[in-house]
């Protein structure tokens, strides 16, 4: 934890250990907290690599993307996706206290992309998730010992965080797909079927459209494919059982659907970045 007094202001401020940026897990790059005097202006004409979550907790503040500007005041959160122009800073004659995360590795950068799609990106205070709780346990996390164990609780709690996210930004913008849209029925579908062998060409006349109408409306209302979701779907439901010793990897792989063990092994390092085997392993340590 780096402590510091600037002109603007007084900051707090955490680094992320090698150790923790895993690209297979929810990870950080660097996080803190800051409370500013109308000093602080932080411009960002480029935008910037790593996502930014501001949860602020008095005063306020404002944001200004793609030309719109926000209001950030005591529990409204803030979301500004990568690689996007930005300008923040306290609201002049006020001063502005909030903590701050920059979110880091391949699963919180294509997670929170996608989350961008939505096209709000303020969350006002109320929505129902503690937010500044969930942040508070983070940087802790992050202050402690650098352990790989604690890499992965903290991919579970940044985990936790990024989907209310998603699912709040969704519903303030109003785009969140209605419970009986195409994609939702076909979400519906591979949930409760994930463990068979499912043919999109089936899921499509079963709901009476095209394959290549189902691909393209299922991308364009969640981000990815209807193939992608179904086997990271496979994956999430894998990694609960890898928390049981009464399961061997390949009972698991035919379990959740997979033909092989080879191709589930794959798969799981893919978005996890580890085998299944030192999943399971790492998860008894934690």
């Amino acid at each position: 934890m780096y402590c510091a007094n600037m002109d603007y202001g007084k900051c707090r401020r955490i680094e992320i250990l090698p150790l923790l940026k895993n690209s297979g897990l929810f990870s950080l790059s660097s996080g803190g907290w800051h409370n500013c005097n109308d000093l602080y202006k932080i411009s960002r004409p480029e935008g910037f690599a790593y996502p930014l979550i501001i949860a602020t907790l008095s005063g306020a503040g404002t944001l200004r993307i793609k030309d719109k500007d926000y209001l950030l005041t005591g529990g409204t959160v803030a979301f500004v996706p990568r690689n996007v122009p930005n300008i923040y800073q306290t609201q002049k004659g006020n001063h502005w206290e909030f903590y701050w995360l920059h979110t880091s590795g391949n699963l919180s950068n294509q997670f929170l992309d996608t989350a961008a799609i939505s096209g709000s990106f303020t969350i006002p205070s109320g929505s129902g998730f503690d937010y500044i709780s969930s942040i508070e346990k983070i940087i802790k996390l992050c202050d402690n010992n650098a352990k790989y164990h604690t890499a992965l609780v903290l991919s579970e709690k940044l985990s936790e965080l990024l989907h209310a996210l998603a699912i709040d930004l969704s519903k303030a913008s109003g785009n969140a797909p209605r419970a009986d849209s195409l994609s939702n029925k076909v979400i519906a579908y591979l949930e409760q079927h994930y463990s068979e062998q499912i043919k999109l060409d089936n899921v499509a006349s079963m709901l009476f459209v095209s394959k290549s109408h189902l691909i393209r409306v299922f991308k364009k209302e969640t981000g990815c494919t209807p193939h992608r979701y179904l086997v990271d779907y496979r994956l999430i439901r894998s990694a609960q059982m890898l928390k049981n010793n009464s399961y061997s990897i390949e009972s698991i792989a035919k379990k959740v659907g997979f033909s092989s063990s080879s191709h589930y092994i794959s798969n799981f390092r893919r978005l996890f970045g580890i085998t299944p085997m030192r999943y399971h392993e790492q998860r008894d340590m934690t």
